[in-house]
Order: structure tokens, then sequence, then C-alpha cells
């Protein structure tokens, strides 16, 4: 199986299938991508089996911008500013079920892992143009904060799900 990234409207894909067990992600996908990006409030990209056009998983970024005061002293040693630090959020990140590590797959892929780099290469590629110092992410559950603090996130203080990294962090 081969897969490849590409932009959400470049080719016809059916998402209707898409279930990841998040109903507020296979919603956004199913419903709402094509309006945040005709609205310019998101970036979508989908990673995709070549052949078969089937979607596998999905993240959308956008640009943000984080109260430095928010966040702990290691957070922002680098940033002693009295300003919003510009930044870029990975509002949603989502793998199908069948796709997913812990589904009865012969030799299941990393693909949350592989959606999740992508999305910082993109993001490092659109900071070279612009702006944007931290990547900020929602963790929905515990599982999902485990999976990003394998990534270099560390929790925002005072939030219950924000989590958020240096951009110049090296991804492994």
């Amino acid at each position: 199986m081969s897969a490849a990234y590409i932009n959400y409207g470049d080719l016809p894909i059916a998402t209707e299938k898409f279930h990841c067990g998040e109903p507020s992600l296979d919603e956004f996908i199913k419903e709402h991508a094509q309006t945040f990006i005709r609205k310019g409030l998101s970036a979508v990209t989908l990673l995709i089996e070549v052949e078969t056009r089937e979607l596998i998983g999905f993240y959308a970024i956008s640009p943000f911008a984080i109260d430095g005061r928010a966040l702990r002293s290691e957070q922002s040693k680098y940033y002693d500013v009295t300003f919003p630090i510009p930044a870029w959020k990975i509002g949603l990140l989502a793998v199908d079920k069948k796709h997913q590590r812990n589904s009865n797959r012969a030799e299941p892929k990393r693909y949350g892992s592989m959606l999740l780099q992508e999305a910082i290469q993109e993001i490092r590629k659109r900071a070279d143009k612009g702006a944007g110092a931290l990547i900020l992410v929602d963790a929905i559950d515990k599982k999902v904060k485990k999976f990003y603090k394998k990534f270099g996130f560390s929790s925002i203080p005072n939030t219950s799900n924000q989590m958020v990294r240096a951009l110049a962090e090296q991804v492994d």
C-alpha cells in the first residue's frame, strides 16, 4: 500500500466513510473542512491510499497567537515579550479507525505519528515565509496527551487540554 499527502480539494476523495472514533473529528472532515478552507480558517491536508484514494487520516493547521504569560517559564524562556507570541495550531489530527495502530492489521503503520510529523514540517515551511515560534495542539484525552508528549509537547498551565512546543525543536 502506498500513501500520499494531498491538500483537501486537490482530488475528489470520499470522506463520508471516514470514522476515527471521535465524532467531532469525523464531522469536521465530512461537513466543515471545505468551509474552513474557503473562509481561510484552516489548511487541511489529507493522507490517502494512492490506488484506492481511501482517506487514511488528516490534519488541519492555522496561524495562531499565544499569550506568553500563560506559558510555564521553560516554555517561554526564549520569548520575553509582553505581546502575543506568533504560533501555529494543529487544530485537528485524526486517523481512520481501520488504520489506527490498535487495529487488527498485520503490520500497523504509525499514521498518527506520520501525520503529526508532516504537519510540523508544513508549519516550518509556512513559518519560514512568515512567523511562528510555537506549535499549539488540543489533546482531547489522556491517550492523546501521551501521544503529543512523545513529540515534545508539554501542557500549558491552567488549561485542561492545550499543549505547546517550540517550532525549532526537532521531530523524532
